[in-house]
């Protein structure tokens, strides 16, 4: 064999024995990137790194393919855009592609940061605000309008701004730091920073002087702002407040220029404008004009000319101080008015002229004839003096200044204050059985009774409150009173004012089922009074009726009775000038006085003296009969009715004794069972003005039971008007009281009722409050009430018994006597 063959066979020896060597595997993996959280639109930033130097830049998710086995590193970065970051949660992600030749990879995203909006708004267009924005990281930047921040650090942002100034304008933000906090949000965070116009600019026109002649105007105001001004113009930039503007005589050459007014204030807005006028008056060289004060006084209801009604602690009032001229043409001047509380001075005002040149007569009828100044109530007080100067600077030339004081230069005047006791009135809502209709009277509408009351009567204080319904048996009321039903009712109200112990007015308030008629009803100086609810009317009618009260009788118009014959002024007219501080105005000395039958309203000065003086001297025994500790006592109660005296049930009350103050025409008489007398009060009826009863009067006292002893009251007697009325109790005197029942009827209506022929008269009673609810006659009857208890007083027309009845809704009374 040869050497060549040898080594070819050894070859494909080797060859044979061995095969082929081993290939790499194919590069077939497969691996899924997901980039999760971002929105669309925007991309990401991954770096893929594998075996082999593999390298792969991705945006979005992505399927990368043919890849060799082995591990692989996912470097994320973050994701950017104009307005926001997300950050990858993971630093690096790591994955093997493994026999299975396929992986997923997830990398999530997070929104990294905020955005924040200043909203610059309310500037003019083209105005540039200004805003700073301080946050995380020494981040600061400077807005001069409206943007929108993006790629915020979160955290807390500090917006700080201020004025804008704009010309003169003045614009003020809303705040002038905010703060707030970004947070991770593509919605940004909205800060609106309103700016408002606070500066207000005043109009200033001078009028009256020569082109060439210049004003002297001075305009001064808030923080001692102070502008000359020489002629018309508009002063800007400025701050809400309180300005004034003065002006001084202007001179040039012989000519010499007044002004009018030469002061007057106007108040500006935070933002708002104001104009002001100043009028130069030409005064002539050597003028013979003179300016006096004719006379001032002070109105707060009625007035003389002369002051003759004395003023009212505590109520406003109106000053009106009368300047006139010698002749026409004088500049009007300012009027300074002091003020003095005995010799001390309190306050000193300057009124400006109603006109440009001053009136030369008196004219009362109207306002703009004087110069006025609302004054106080809390300046009108005991002590008061005062003093008036016309043209106390001297500014309007005149051939005397001797005669520009009121009273005098000397001394001020002393004012006539009283100090009025205050006026309580209590309206009584009266629920006539008859007819079932109830005084329209609530708090809803107390204020508007009492508003003539407020208008007109002397007391500056006056006040009501609303009592629970008096339900009473009398006739339906008529026009006419015919059937006595007004007189009656009136009579209850007097007698549930003395067994309540009650101070003030007490007013009952019926519902009529007519227009035209009797409205009301009182005593002359008497503490019980009626009325209608019709309005407008029936403000006046309670005015009127405690006019009644306060001792009036009636004026002389429109057919009234009872007429006070010294009345001064024909056919009731009130005769001078009135004042309504509350419409402002003056009343006209024609206007019908309110204690007449005739319209329109007032109050002469006469009845307000007549009124006042009343008051003054009696209004303290209504507090102080009050204020006596209440005690068991006999309530003995009538009235003289067309002549004939009539004697009502008595009943057995805890109250304040109540007694005639002085003797008179008219004797009741308690009397015991042997026919002696046990108590005998000589009075005088309480005088009924209103009706057509000329002789009505009635009465109510409380007699102390101690007053009779230890005997028993059989009887009573009225001598009046030369009769005697008389009321006696039952023929035996009952061992025990007939027995009331109670129940209610619906809503707050409770129906009592009893029988037998013993109880004359039931006095109904809340037995909580003890007020008075009603005076049943006749066996049965109707209160209205809420109370779950009752206490109901019968008696037989002189002995009396007490019976508490509780009155559950729906459940009948259940009638039981009271504990000993």
């Amino acid at each position: 064999m040869s050497r060549r063959w040898a080594l070819a066979a050894w070859a494909l020896l080797l060859l044979g024995g061995c095969g082929e060597s081993p290939s790499p595997p194919p590069a077939s993996g497969r691996l899924q990137v997901d980039l999760v959280g971002l929105p669309a639109g925007v991309d990401g930033k991954v770096t893929v790194r594998g075996p082999a130097s593999y390298v792969r830049e991705l945006t979005q998710s992505t399927t990368l393919t043919g890849l060799a086995r082995g591990d692989y590193e996912l470097w994320p970065n973050p994701a950017r855009t104009d307005s926001a970051t997300w950050s990858p949660n993971d630093v690096t992600v790591r994955v093997t592609i493994g026999p299975s030749d396929a992986a997923t990879a997830t990398v999530p995203y997070t929104l990294a940061t905020g955005r924040l909006a200043v909203l610059l708004q309310g500037l003019p267009p083209g105005t540039q605000g200004r805003a700073t924005v301080a946050g995380p990281d020494r981040f600061s930047v400077v807005l001069t309008e409206s943007d929108t921040l993006g790629n915020l650090v979160p955290g807390s942002y500090e917006i700080s701004t201020a004025d804008v100034t704009q010309g003169t304008d003045v614009y003020a933000p809303n705040t002038t730091r905010a703060t707030v906090n970004v947070a991770p949000s593509l919605t940004p965070a909205a800060v609106p920073l309103t700016f408002t116009l606070i500066s207000g600019a005043v109009s200033l026109s001078v009028v009256g002087l020569p082109t060439a002649v210049p004003a002297a105007v001075h305009l001064t105001g808030p923080n001692g702002f102070a502008q000359d001004v020489t002629a018309s113009r508009t002063v800007g930039g400025l701050l809400a407040g309180l300005y004034t503007v003065t002006a001084d005589t202007v001179t040039s050459g012989a000519s010499r220029w007044a002004p009018i007014p030469a002061s007057q204030n106007l108040t500006l807005a935070t933002g708002s404008s104001g104009s002001a006028t100043v009028n130069y008056t030409l005064v002539s060289p050597g003028a013979t004009a003179n300016l006096t004060i004719a006379g001032a006084h002070f109105q707060q209801v009625v007035q003389t000319f002369g002051g003759a009604v004395p003023l009212v602690a505590g109520r406003d009032a109106l000053l009106r101080v009368f300047v006139v001229g010698s002749t026409t043409g004088i500049t009007a001047p300012d009027v300074r008015v002091r003020f003095y509380n005995g010799v001390t001075l309190v306050s000193t005002v300057t009124i400006p002229p109603p006109t440009p040149t001053a009136p030369t007569t008196v004219d009362e009828g109207a306002l703009s004839a004087s110069w006025n100044y609302r004054v106080a109530g809390s300046l009108i007080q005991p002590g008061l003096s005062v003093q008036v100067d016309a043209d106390p600077a001297n500014q309007v030339p005149e051939s005397s200044e001797s005669d520009n004081s009121w009273p005098d230069a000397a001394s001020p005047l002393a004012l006539q204050v009283r100090t009025v006791p205050p006026l309580a009135v209590r309206f009584v809502p009266i629920t006539q059985a008859a007819s079932g209709l109830t005084g329209r009277v609530s708090t809803g509408n107390l204020d508007q009774f009492l508003i003539g009351a407020r208008k007109l009567l002397p007391p500056a204080t006056v006040s009501g409150v609303i009592a629970p319904p008096f339900t009473t048996n009398a006739p339906a009321v008529v026009p006419s009173d015919s059937n006595g039903a007004w007189l009656q009712i009136l009579s209850e109200i007097n007698a549930l004012r003395s067994a309540e112990g009650g101070s003030g007015i007490y007013f009952g308030i019926l519902q009529v089922p007519y227009t035209s008629g009797i409205a009301g009803m009182a005593y002359i100086s008497g503490r019980a009074a009626l009325g209608w609810d019709w309005f407008p009317s029936a403000s006046v009618v309670v005015a009127h009726e405690i006019g009644h009260s306060m001792g009036r009788f009636h004026s002389p118009c429109g057919s009234a009775g009872g007429v006070d014959v010294s009345y001064p002024y024909p056919r009731a007219a009130i005769g001078v000038y009135g004042y309504d501080a509350l419409a402002g105005g003056l009343v006209a000395p024609t206007a019908s006085d309110v204690m007449s039958y005739c319209a329109p309203v007032w109050i002469s000065d006469y009845t307000f003296n007549g009124m006042l003086n009343y008051w003054l001297a009696n209004a303290g025994s209504l507090v102080a009969s009050a204020s006596v500790a209440p005690r068991p006592g006999v309530l003995v109660w009538g009235r003289i009715q067309h002549g004939r005296p009539v004697l009502e049930p008595a009943f057995d009350v805890v109250a304040p004794p109540s007694l005639p103050t002085r003797p008179g025409a008219e004797r009741v008489e308690l009397v015991g069972e042997s026919g002696q007398v046990l108590a005998s009060l000589s009075f005088s009826a309480e005088r009924v003005v209103d009706g057509q009863d000329s002789t009505a009067a009635h009465f109510a006292f409380v007699v102390p039971r101690d007053m009779l002893g230890a005997a028993a009251l059989a009887s009573l007697r009225l001598h009046a008007r030369g009769r005697i009325g008389t009321m006696s109790g039952a023929a035996a005197r009952a061992t025990t009281p007939e027995h009331v029942r109670g129940a209610r009827s619906g809503g707050d209506a409770v129906r009592l009722s009893w029988s037998g022929g013993r109880t004359r008269a039931a006095l109904v009673r809340d037995a909580a409050t003890g007020s008075v609810l009603g005076i049943v006659r006749e066996g049965a009857g109707i209160v209205q009430t809420s109370s779950p208890r009752l206490e109901v007083i019968v008696s037989d027309g002189v002995r009396s018994a007490r019976q508490l009845i509780d009155v559950g809704p729906g459940a009948a009374g259940r009638n039981r006597q009271p504990p000993k």
